[in-house]
């Protein structure tokens, strides 16, 4: 028997009834990269029973607008997917008879609940060199990714051309730990379809550039939304390469194209003040006066973490501690005499460089 299946999913899965969250964790096949023959992921696993590899029962593919592109030959495969975002695909087959069918495995995010419906829905259509135009391929669950041991849920209806069909199924107690659901072929070669876009890719906006971002002056920043080899992308700077280096401030936005859906988002980048300052004080006065009571910095830029260590004139250190907590004139818990006392600091930047300063401080009662 010769299976062979392309599979482009983005399968909708409902819970009728009480509602829970399930879903499949990967139903755009993002996880697999690059295109072509491929083993596994840790949401998508390629399922071939009787396979000298594993790998050749399927072929990861999308569709460039005018064939599909893979790596397996895939023989009579010219049936164009329907209009929309159905663009990445996975082929399930491989090129020589075998007598266990072909599928993949793809995980959920949570148990199934025993005695809830679920249900499941598919647009397919029978295509391939061992398409018989009626393709109907099984589906089972388990709580990995194994097929033999999978529980039969059904099948879907067989087909020839493009159509939907869904497969609902209450969870027995046997269900209670399955965390996989499979898409296995056995008698014809056919597509799986699944309404795939940008925005299931990408449902929150903000993950394709990220947060709004401050930068020093002559900073070179990296802009690097998602990719994949199939994205088209159209910069505000013009650009159309998967990431762009900027250096000036201002609003940069994105224009992402996958088949015939698209997503965008938008950034704004902004100057702050990169010098490094550090200013001390020559004199305090720890007198419980609530003026100049700690040894603090005057004045500090673009730094993020300090030491303070102070000495007396003996070289003795009294005190070690936080730059910004600063010192109270103690050492311990013992009132250090008025005097000068040296002290060193070591500080880090905002660009984590470290850095020293070192002076004198007069205190006074």
């Amino acid at each position: 028997m010769r299976v062979h299946a392309l599979f482009l999913i983005g399968v909708n899965l409902l819970l009728i009834g009480e509602a829970y969250a399930q879903r499949i964790v990967d139903p755009c096949f993002k996880s697999i990269e690059p295109l072509g023959k491929f083993d596994r992921s840790d949401d998508v696993v390629n399922v071939c029973l009787a396979c000298e590899d594993p790998y050749d029962a399927a072929d990861m593919m999308e569709w460039n607008g005018t064939s599909w592109e893979g790596f397996l030959p895939h023989n009579e495969f010219f049936l164009p997917p329907p209009p929309g975002c159905n663009t990445r695909a996975v082929w399930m087959g491989y090129q020589f008879w075998t007598s266990g069918g072909e599928g993949i495995a793809l995980r959920l995010d949570s148990v199934l609940k025993p005695g809830k419906q679920y249900q499941f829905t598919f647009t397919y259509a029978s295509v391939g060199s061992a398409s018989d135009n009626n393709f109907s391929p099984k589906i089972y669950t388990n709580s990995t990714s194994d097929l033999p041991t999978a529980h039969y849920i059904g099948r879907l209806p067989g087909t020839e051309g493009w159509i939907t069909n869904t497969i609902a199924f209450t969870a027995e107690q046997s269900q209670a730990d399955h965390t996989w659901l499979f898409v296995h072929a056995v008698e014809s070669s056919g597509i799986v379809l699944g309404q795939c876009d940008l925005k299931q890719l990408y449902p929150d906006q903000t993950v394709i550039l990220g947060e709004d971002k401050l930068a020093c002056e002559g900073d070179k920043i990296l802009l690097t939304p998602p990719y994949t080899q199939s994205y088209v992308y159209e910069w505000s700077t013009g650009e159309n390469d998967a990431s762009i280096s900027i250096t000036d401030p201002g609003e940069y936005w994105v224009m992402i194209r996958y088949g015939d859906c698209e997503a965008s988002d938008t950034l704004t980048v902004s100057l702050e003040d990169c010098e490094v300052r550090l200013v001390m004080p020559n004199v305090f006065t720890p007198n419980d006066d609530l003026y100049n009571e700690r040894f603090i910095p005057k004045d500090h830029n673009f730094i993020s973490s300090g030491t303070l260590q102070v000495y007396n004139r003996l070289g003795k250190k009294d005190f070690t501690g936080d730059l910004f907590n600063g010192w109270t004139g103690k050492s311990g818990t013992s009132e250090q005499a008025p005097g000068i006392y040296y002290y060193f600091i070591t500080y880090i930047d905002g660009r984590q460089r470290q850095n020293s300063f070192k002076g004198y401080v007069t205190l006074l009662r």
